[in-house]
């Protein structure tokens, strides 16, 4: 028998503890509350199947397992009235659990016993039926490890997806905690997204923004957190946030709140901003590119840089024969590629004819400088940054992500006000952009000013 408080205790003390397994093997502790309320969501009924099969293919130190050891043993009981018979039945007749990590998987063993069905490897490589006997389970659930490190810094690709691909039609019920970025992005995901949003067996998915409140003690990760459960005797639409839709209604999942904004935007593009879009390799300059250089020299031009990468510079110069391609006369709105965690247009500035930048910001064309002060304002409206926002799961801005942004006459400047009236939205949709944007647009706006003084600053100095 298990004595649960001793078993919290140490679950709590080896979590604290487990630094280096968050670093190597991607692995995300998760609180007990949120996987209690996890389990919630599965119905009565499935507590009271002694025949059932519940596997946890990424069990960790056992923080998702060791509650459902015990709300077994509590549901249960009525139907195996002998707790010695029943905790022995539990763990050798139901519980199955795999995990990478042999220092993990020896805590298992230490809290569930010898005799518990405990997999020592890489998941991706377990043959369950030579293992156990067993083709697929009833119930396959857990919090998998989000990402693996390559070797390169900054080089991490998911891994959450691999577990969820083996393991979704070889049970009745998947219940996994895992990121949202496969909602509408992620490396490597577009697949997996396809394949996900085409099922119509995906019963409910809980999607939360903020990663903080369901992982607090871990930096917040872009896109959010979201619980999917898949029940193979569902077919229908699936509930998103209580709200039931159809997620395969866009090529990207959209909350239900948002979609008729979304609805009421596309019925008015023609054409999209992301065609004007060069993304970030407009000019084939590096971020740290050694052609950059500090001092104007005759034939050479303007190359906005990233200060941080660049000794605090605003611009730099470069000569016109290293760059990509050597027609640059059009006027130019140019905004920062990474806005981090912000669903919003970063830094965004006018530039001139001959002026390009470096990698670290993506461009919009356009033929003359009225037309480039009527797309700032576009750009810096409410309802616009609405619409990337909705497809930014990631710190990247590129033109997949302004694919929803119609492509209107540059002929005026923009307001709020007219956009609203232009795309019909009613006072309820309008209030939930405002709400969403009102205060962190004047941020923005401030500094987009501050830039541009120091833009102007930087002028003065390099040509005084």
């Amino acid at each position: 028998m298990l004595n649960k408080e001793q078993i919290y205790k140490l679950l709590k003390e080896k979590n604290e503890a487990n630094k280096i397994g968050e670093r190597k093997y991607g692995e995300v502790f998760t609180p007990l509350n949120v996987v209690e309320n996890t389990l919630n969501l599965l119905p009565v009924d499935i507590w009271l199947d002694s025949s059932q099969t519940w596997f946890e293919p990424a069990v960790g130190i056992g923080n998702f397992i060791v509650p459902v050891y015990f709300r077994l043993m509590d549901s249960l009981s009525v139907v195996i009235p002998n707790s010695n018979k029943r905790h022995h039945h539990i763990i050798n007749k139901m519980l199955y659990m795999s995990e990478i990590n042999a220092k993990n998987a020896n805590i298992c063993r230490r809290i569930f016993g010898k005799n518990a069905n405990i997999y020592i490897g890489d998941t991706m490589q377990l043959d369950t039926y030579k293992q156990w006997g067993l083709i697929e389970f009833g119930v396959v659930f857990g919090n998998p490890p989000y990402q693996e490190i390559n070797g390169n810094r900054g080089s991490t690709k998911p891994m959450y997806n691999q577990f969820m691909e083996r393991f979704i039609d070889s049970c009745k019920v998947m219940l996994f905690i895992t990121p949202s970025r496969w909602f509408g992005a992620g490396k490597g995901l577009s697949t997996f997204r396809k394949s996900m949003l085409s099922r119509m067996d995906i019963r409910l998915i809980n999607h939360c923004e903020n990663s903080t409140i369901i992982f607090p003690r871990y930096p917040k990760i872009m896109g959010g957190i979201s619980i999917i459960y898949k029940d193979s005797s569902y077919y229908g639409y699936c509930s998103f946030n209580s709200y039931i839709c159809n997620i395969n209604k866009y090529d990207i999942i959209v909350e239900p709140k948002y979609q008729s904004i979304v609805d009421k935007v596309l019925m008015k593009m023609d054409y999209s901003i992301g065609d004007i879009c060069m993304g970030q390799n407009y000019s084939g300059i590096r971020s740290n590119d050694n052609r950059l250089s500090n001092v104007y020299s005759v034939g050479s031009r303007i190359c906005y840089v990233s200060e941080r990468n660049n000794d605090n510079h605003i611009f730099k110069y470069v000569k016109h024969e290293d760059l990509l391609i050597k027609d640059y006369s059009k006027w130019k709105v140019m905004t920062v590629e990474a806005n981090g965690y912000w669903n919003y247009f970063g830094r965004s500035f006018i530039a001139g004819p001959e002026d390009v930048c470096n990698q670290s910001f993506i461009v919009f064309e356009v033929d003359t400088f009225k037309e480039s002060v009527s797309l700032l304002s576009y750009l810096n409206t409410k309802i616009i940054n609405f619409m990337m926002g909705i497809r930014k799961f990631s710190q990247h801005i590129s033109p997949d992500t302004c694919k929803w942004i119609p492509l209107l006459p540059f002929d005026h400047v923009f307001t709020d006000s007219y956009l609203y009236d232009f795309f019909n939205l009613d006072y309820h949709e309008i209030a939930i952009i405002e709400e969403l944007y009102s205060k962190i647009l004047i941020k923005k706006m401030i500094k987009d000013l501050d830039f541009l003084g120091r833009i102007v600053n930087q002028y003065l100095k390099n040509y005084e």
